[in-house]
């Protein structure tokens, strides 16, 4: 049984929900950030599913 939740609080994004900050797709596309050996979670990876509400 499959039961996993994406987690999210990226309002901008058109997949969050944001009454429960769950992202609405099945699943994402995680990329690397240009600077990505700094080894903070942050500069290293990005949701490359993100798509802006105002698109």
């Amino acid at each position: 049984m499959d039961n996993k939740n994406i987690k999210c609080n990226v309002s901008s994004c058109e997949f969050n929900n944001c009454s429960n900050e769950l992202c609405k797709l099945k699943q994402i596309e995680v990329k690397a950030c240009a600077n990505n050996s700094s080894g903070i979670a942050s500069d290293e990876s990005m949701c490359g599913s993100y798509k802006c509400k105002c698109n």
